[in-house]
């Protein structure tokens, strides 16, 4: 069991789900304003008149970019990890709720009588199982770098928001005039920059740095995993071999024994169960400042 995501104070499943659901509404309003930027400004005039109004303006000031951003990243780490908190919750449950005697046995180290029999070839060690060994943090550092290396990605990708309305910006520039009609019904669109395209330019350049620096820790920490279950999979093919040449068993008294084991387990079983029932979700330093933003907002909805 993982017990990574859990403390002795924190949110029930029930309160980490309101407040991811939460988290999951500033992050459709966050999504929304980001995807709604636009870099230049319309104007409206009748063939044969000078006089233009203004018929849709674009932004300015793309400071609330990053801002937003951080903050839309944030979120989304904090969903992540609530979301695998309540997951690994549900796993020690059904893992307890399916486990008998024999698996209890095993995790306890005792022995149980048995006829002798080959050991069955152990499970693969897998990236997952070696996720499940680090502690709050690298495991926090790892979902996080998920989540702000999607965030950065999907905004600057040629299909996202920011590539898309940079473009624009620029087909703006180069067309600065467009029309709609014939004759005297002719309609003529002046478009101008709303912000410097220098501006938007390096914008998108700082953006790809950020998103690259993301990118690059993340895939070093893949690596990491890569080469942990490696090394983890020879040590444990070592172990079985030694296991196999070396394993026999004997016991003359297997019914009483597991009459007796199984009455040890069943009390353990339930205490364990209580146990996870009252597991309580905790959050990592660097999510309490976007938890404190989803409370307020949460607490002021309820």
């Amino acid at each position: 069991m993982n017990n990574v995501y859990f403390s002795n104070e924190g949110m029930t499943s029930t309160t980490a789900n309101y407040y991811a659901n939460i988290a999951k509404e500033l992050q459709n309003a966050a999504t929304e304003r980001l995807n709604s930027v636009k870099f230049f400004r319309t104007s409206v005039a009748v063939i044969g008149s000078n006089e233009k109004q203004l018929m849709s303006d674009g932004i300015s000031d793309l400071s609330f970019i990053t801002e937003d951003l951080q903050t839309l990243a944030s979120l989304n780490a904090f969903c992540a990890w609530v979301r695998e908190a309540i997951k690994e919750k549900e796993e020690q449950q059904k893992l307890l709720n399916g486990m008998d005697e024999f698996d209890w046995a095993k995790e306890q180290g005792i022995t149980l009588p048995t006829y002798p029999t080959s050991p069955d070839k152990p499970k693969p060690i897998t990236e997952t199982d070696v996720m499940n060994s680090w502690d709050i943090n690298k495991r926090n550092k790892y979902l996080r770098l998920e989540a702000f290396a999607s965030t950065y990605g999907k905004y600057i990708h040629p299909d996202g928001a920011y590539s898309k309305a940079r473009k624009k910006a620029h087909n703006a520039i180069n067309n600065p005039i467009a029309k709609d009609g014939t004759g005297r019904d002719m309609v003529l669109y002046y478009m101008e920059e709303s912000v410097d395209i220098k501006i938007v330019d390096q914008m998108f350049m700082v953006l790809q740095d950020r998103y690259r620096g993301y990118e690059k820790e993340l895939n070093q920490m893949k690596a990491e995993l890569k080469e942990t279950v490696n090394d983890l999979s020879r040590k444990l093919d070592d172990q079985y071999q030694e296991t196999i040449r070396k394993f026999q068993l004997e016991n003359t008294e297997y019914h009483a024994i597991m009459s007796d084991i199984r009455t040890q387990f069943n009390t353990w079983r339930i205490n364990e169960i209580e146990k996870v029932s009252k597991l309580k979700i905790t959050i990592p330093e660097n999510l309490k400042e976007i938890f404190k933003i989803i409370k307020e907002v949460g607490d002021t909805s309820k």
